[in-house]
C-alpha cells in the first residue's frame, strides 16, 4: 500500500512539474511573441515616419494607422506608441514651404514629363503607354495606349496637349483634358536630349553626348520634318525654345550662343563673338553659357561666365553686364516679362536692362551642373544642388539698400536617384521633379501650414500673445501675430538682455546699453516713455521683466527685488528677498495677475495694481489665468508631472512627462506653455506637448541649438535658421482633432498595395 501511494505521489509530482512546465513554457512562447508584436509595431511606426520624411505622407500615414490598429492598449508603450502616431499626423498634414506632397511611382525609367495647363501631369508608363496623374493628390486619373514604350514624354508650352515619342519615332499627341489622340511617325528619335511642343512644331535636340548635335524641327500633324540643323561642327552645351515656336536658342560648348528661326532653321543672329566668349569661358573654367527665354517671349538671356547677355526680341538687340564675381555656373532664369534675372551663380537678382542688382540671397550657388526654376508667377525661385537638396526662396522682392542677403524659405534634402528634371505647375502652386528611375515627387510650394517665414529671431511675446517681438541683424521687429506683419523698431534695442512686449504691441521694455542703469520703455515710434532708476540684472536666462496692465512693468532689480514702475515712478514691489530669490516672472492675459516663481519650487501670485497676494503654491508656474486682478488658476510643474490648479486649490487635471522629455524640461527646455501645451527644445528640435492627451503632438525642426519658440495667438512661431540673421517661422496652431481629419481625407480610399505589404512583411 505504501508502495502505491509513494507510486501514485511521484507520478503526481511528475505531471505536476510537467504542467508548470508546459505552463511555463506557454507563458514565455506568448511573452516572446509579445515582445515580438512589440518590435513589430515599433518598426512599423519608425518606417512611417520616415517614409512621411521621405516624401510619400499618404503611404507614411497608412503604415502609421496600422501600426496603432496592432498595438494593444495593455502595452506600457502603448502611450508612447499613440503619441508617435500624432506625431505622423501632424507630420503629414502640417508642414512648411516645399513640403513633399506625394510620390509618383512610374518605374518606367523614364525622367521626361509635361504639365497640362489643368495641373495635371503625364508620364511614361511602365509598359506602352501614357499616364496622367493629379498633382493635387498623386492619383492616377487615365491612360493613353501607345504602340510602344515612349522614351520621351511632354507637354506643349501652353498645357494644352500631352505627347509621347517611341524609339521607332512614333509621335502621339493628346488633349490634356482626355480625348482622341493622334500618331504620326518622325524621321529620327534616337540620342534625345530634350523636346519642345510649339504650336504646331515639335523641336527635338538631340544629345551631343552621344553622337547627334543637332536640332530637328517637325510638323505635329504630318510629321514631316521642317528643318535640320547640323551642330557637329560646335556641339552645343544648352538648348532652349521660344514659348510659341517661332525661334530657338543654341548655347555651344567652349562659347558662343546663336538664335535661329523656328519655321526654317535658317540663323538668325549670333549673340556674341565666338572667340571673346570662349577667352572668357576658358578663365571661368566652365563649358558654356546657359539660355532662358522669357515665358512673354519678349526677351532672351545668354549668361556666360561673367557677363550677361539680355536679347530684345524680336529686334534682336543687345544688353550686355558684366560682373565681377561669379561663385560657378549654374542656369540663370528670366522673369516672364523680362524685367529682372535671377542667377544662382551670382546669388543675385539683377535688373536685366541696366545690370543693377535687384537683391541678393544668401546660401544661393549653383556649378554648371545645377539645376535652377524660376516659377511662372515671377514670385519663387529653387536651385537643385549636387548635395541632393532643394532650396527654396520664395521673397524675390527688390531689397532695400540696407538688407541683408535673403535667406532660403526652406531646403529639403531627397534620397534616391538625383533629380533630372523639375518643373513648376503652371499656377505655381506645385513644383515637380522627376529622378532617373522615371519617378516623380510633388511639393508643396507654398507651406500647408499656411505660416509664414521673416528675417530675426524670436524673443518674447506680449502678455496676451497677440504680439511678439523679433530681432536679427539690423535690427528689432514687433510682429503682430494675428495679422502676421511686423513693425521695425529702433536699431537700439538688439542690445538688450531681457525686453518685453506690451499687450497693444505699442511698447517695448528692455535694458539698453547706450543707458548704464534702469529699464527704458519706448513706443513703436522710438520715442522713450520713460526710464526707472533701478536696473536689472545682466545675462538672465528666464523671463525677468513683463508688462502689467497698460505700458507699465514688472520686473526683477540687480538686489534680487520684484518692483513695479509706470511713467509716474515706482508703484509699488512683491514679496521680499526673505521669500527666496526670484526664478522667474509670468503674468496673466490682461497683465493683472502676476506670478514669481522663487528658487526652490515655491511661486507667489498677486495683484500687480495693489500688490495683494492671491495665492501660493509649490512648484514652477508656466502660465498663469487671471482677470481684473482676481486670479483663476495656474499651470505648473512639480517632480515629474504638470498640473493645472485653480484658485480653490483643486487640481483640475495632471498630467505625467513621457520619459522623453522630462529631462528637457527639468533642465529648463521649457520655451513657453499654456494651459493645453508646452513647448520644450530638444536636440534641433522644438516639441510640442499636448497636455490634453498627454503626449508629444509635433515636432518642429529648428536648427539652432538655441532655438526659441512662442505661443502665440493662434500659432506658434519659432526660430528656422541658425545663420547670423536668423529666420523664424509663423504657422498656425492646428487642433489634434483637425490634423487627423485631414489625414483621413489625405488617405482617402488609397489601400496598400501587394509590394507596400510584401515591405512590411503582411
Amino acid at each position: 500500500m505504501r508502495r502505491i501511494t509513494a507510486a501514485t505521489a511521484a507520478a503526481t509530482l511528475v505531471t505536476g512539474l510537467f504542467a508548470a512546465t508546459s505552463a511555463g513554457l506557454w507563458i514565455k512562447a506568448r511573452r516572446d511573441s509579445d515582445v515580438a508584436n512589440r518590435r513589430s509595431v515599433e518598426t512599423l511606426m519608425d518606417l512611417a515616419d520616415t517614409t512621411i520624411a521621405g516624401g510619400d505622407r499618404e503611404l507614411g500615414l497608412l503604415y502609421s494607422n496600422l501600426a496603432l490598429s496592432r498595438a494593444k492598449q495593455s502595452w506600457d508603450s502603448y502611450a508612447g506608441l499613440r503619441g508617435r502616431h500624432y506625431v505622423n499626423v501632424n507630420g503629414a498634414t502640417s508642414q512648411g514651404p516645399l513640403a513633399p506632397l506625394t510620390r509618383i511611382k512610374t518605374d518606367s525609367g523614364v525622367a521626361s514629363f509635361g504639365i497640362g495647363s489643368n495641373g495635371t501631369i503625364v508620364t511614361a508608363g511602365k509598359s506602352a503607354n501614357l499616364s496622367v496623374w493629379s498633382s493635387e493628390n498623386g492619383k492616377r486619373l487615365r491612360s493613353v495606349t501607345l504602340s510602344e514604350k515612349p522614351i520621351d514624354v511632354g507637354a506643349s508650352t501652353d498645357g494644352t496637349r500631352f505627347y509621347g515619342i517611341d524609339r521607332r519615332g512614333r509621335l502621339t499627341v493628346t488633349p490634356a483634358d482626355g480625348g482622341p489622340a493622334r500618331t504620326v511617325r518622325i524621321a529620327d528619335a534616337r540620342a534625345i536630349l530634350g523636346t519642345v511642343l510649339a504650336g504646331d512644331r515639335l523641336f527635338v535636340a538631340h544629345d551631343p553626348a552621344k553622337g547627334s548635335s543637332r536640332v530637328r524641327g517637325y510638323d505635329v500633324k504630318t510629321g514631316a520634318q521642317i528643318f535640320d540643323v547640323d551642330f557637329s561642327n560646335r556641339p552645343f552645351a544648352h538648348f532652349d525654345c521660344a514659348p510659341d515656336g517661332s525661334e530657338f536658342a543654341v548655347a555651344f560648348k567652349g562659347g558662343g550662343a546663336e538664335r535661329y528661326d523656328g519655321a526654317t532653321g535658317a540663323l538668325r543672329q549670333s549673340i556674341v563673338d565666338s572667340a571673346q566668349d570662349a577667352a572668357a569661358l576658358a578663365d571661368s573654367h566652365t563649358e558654356g553659357g546657359s539660355l532662358d527665354y522669357s515665358r512673354s517671349g519678349n526677351k532672351l538671356v545668354y549668361f556666360s561666365a561673367a557677363t550677361m547677355y539680355v536679347v530684345s526680341l524680336p529686334s534682336g538687340s543687345v544688353a550686355s553686364h558684366s560682373f565681377e564675381k561669379r561663385y560657378g555656373g549654374g542656369m540663370a532664369k528670366i522673369s516672364r516679362d523680362g524685367t529682372f534675372v535671377i542667377d544662382p551663380a551670382t546669388r543675385r537678382k539683377i535688373d536685366a536692362a541696366t545690370g543693377r542688382e535687384l537683391s541678393s540671397y544668401a546660401l544661393m550657388e549653383g556649378d554648371a551642373r545645377s539645376l535652377a526654376w524660376l516659377s511662372p508667377r515671377d514670385d519663387a525661385f529653387i536651385v537643385g544642388t549636387n548635395g541632393r537638396e532643394l532650396m527654396l526662396w520664395d521673397d524675390l522682392s527688390d531689397a532695400a539698400s540696407d538688407d541683408a542677403f535673403k535667406l532660403p524659405v526652406a531646403k529639403r534634402a531627397y534620397t534616391g536617384s538625383p533629380i533630372e528634371y523639375g518643373r513648376f505647375t503652371q499656377n505655381g502652386k506645385r513644383f515637380v521633379t522627376a529622378s532617373s528611375d522615371g519617378n516623380l515627387t510633388v511639393y508643396d510650394v507654398a507651406a500647408p501650414d499656411g505660416g509664414v517665414q521673416t528675417s530675426g529671431s524670436v524673443v518674447v511675446r506680449s502678455n496676451n500673445r497677440n504680439f511678439l517681438y523679433s530681432r536679427g541683424r539690423n535690427g528689432g521687429v514687433i510682429v503682430d501675430a494675428r495679422k502676421k506683419r511686423g513693425k521695425a523698431t529702433l536699431t537700439e534695442i538688439q542690445s538688450s538682455s531681457d525686453s518685453a512686449v506690451s499687450n497693444d504691441g505699442k511698447a517695448l521694455a528692455f535694458m539698453s546699453q547706450a543707458h548704464a542703469e534702469g529699464v527704458s520703455v519706448l513706443s513703436d515710434s522710438g520715442k522713450t516713455e520713460y526710464r526707472t532708476p533701478e536696473s536689472m540684472p545682466l545675462g538672465v536666462s528666464e523671463t525677468s521683466i513683463v508688462f502689467g496692465p497698460s505700458h507699465d512693468v514688472v520686473y526683477v532689480t540687480v538686489k534680487g527685488e520684484v518692483v513695479h514702475y509706470g511713467a509716474s515712478g515706482k508703484l509699488g514691489s512683491y514679496g521680499s528677498k526673505k521669500d527666496g530669490d526670484v526664478a522667474s516672472l509670468r503674468a496673466s492675459a490682461d497683465g493683472s495677475v502676476l506670478v514669481v516663481n522663487r528658487e526652490g519650487g515655491k511661486w507667489q501670485a498677486h495683484n500687480v495694481k495693489t500688490g495683494k497676494l492671491l495665492k501660493r503654491g509649490t512648484g514652477a508656474v508656466y502660465d498663469v489665468s487671471g482677470k481684473n486682478g482676481a486670479f483663476e488658476s495656474a499651470t505648473l510643474l512639480a517632480g515629474n508631472s504638470i498640473s493645472a490648479v485653480d484658485a480653490s486649490g483643486e487640481v483640475k487635471r495632471k498630467v505625467e512627462m513621457p520619459r522623453e522629455i522630462g529631462r528637457h524640461v527639468r533642465s529648463g527646455q521649457v520655451l513657453d506653455a499654456n494651459e493645453n501645451k508646452f513647448l520644450i527644445r530638444t536636440q534641433k528640435q522644438i516639441v510640442v506637448f499636448d497636455l490634453t492627451v498627454g503626449q508629444v503632438v509635433q515636432r518642429l525642426r529648428a536648427p539652432a541649438a538655441n532655438a526659441r519658440a512662442l505661443l502665440v495667438s493662434d500659432g506658434i512661431a519659432y526660430d528656422v535658421d541658425d545663420a547670423q540673421s536668423g529666420s523664424f517661422r509663423l504657422v498656425k496652431d492646428v487642433k489634434l482633432a483637425d490634423a487627423e481629419a485631414a489625414a483621413k481625407k489625405m488617405v482617402g480610399d488609397r489601400k496598400l498595395t501587394e509590394a507596400e505589404k510584401e515591405v512590411i512583411g503582411q
